[in-house]
């Protein structure tokens, strides 16, 4: 009787262990951000970008998810659009981090350098424009390791890792491994003058 007491003991102690577990928050690969801290990475981007006038509005005393260029849903930034924002410095690897981004959209702006590997970590993203920018150099071999399904490079001067005219949509055949199709429109017909004034050149 004394054991069999013990036994049940055990077994309750047991139970009761595993029922605290189950209803302690998992922290794993949560997806869940706290706002503050989605703020916190929005006010960095503006550092990082040398805060455009564009972005003035973006302060500490405001909600974020009420500023034009983020869409929040549940309260998790979800969209980021900055179009035509005079951003002139190159994408910072802390966009990732806000980890339910599933759209960017930094057309026309003027965005210098290689195409930005860094969001390759966005893993929620579906869509990405990042048209008229300058980019320079070629796509990345690797590029299929991007989530997005469309991503659009129109007015770049990038060399696409396979032949196709100008103003033509391409569809990749996608990762190996996942297998998933990316469709990107790419094309080189226009390039944006840096300053104001200038002339449209042809590529």
């Amino acid at each position: 009787m004394h054991a069999s007491s013990n036994n049940m003991t055990k077994n309750g102690i047991s139970s009761i262990i595993i029922i605290l577990l189950l209803s302690l928050p998992f922290h794993g690969n949560s997806q869940n951000n706290d706002p503050k801290q989605e703020k916190d990475i929005l006010l960095g981007l503006k550092q990082q970008w040398s805060s455009p006038p564009s972005l003035s509005h973006w302060t500490p005393s405001s909600d974020h998810c009420t500023w034009p260029e983020i869409t929040c849903t549940s309260g998790s930034v979800t969209g980021l659009v900055i179009i035509n924002g005079t951003i002139m410095e190159a994408i910072p690897v802390s966009i990732c981090d806000l980890s339910n981004l599933s759209r960017i959209d930094l057309q026309l702006n003027y965005i210098p350098g290689h195409f930005p590997t860094v969001l390759y970590n966005c893993s929620k993203l579906e869509y990405l424009d990042l048209s008229n920018n300058y980019f320079i150099g070629s796509l990345p071999d690797d590029i299929n390791r991007l989530s997005p399904q469309l991503l659009e490079l129109v007015g770049q001067q990038l060399h696409r890792p396979h032949p196709c005219s100008d103003r033509e949509t391409a569809k990749s055949q996608g990762s190996s491994a996942g297998g998933k199709l990316i469709q990107w429109l790419i094309s080189a017909s226009y390039r944006r003058p840096l300053e104001s004034g200038g002339a449209v050149s042809e590529l």
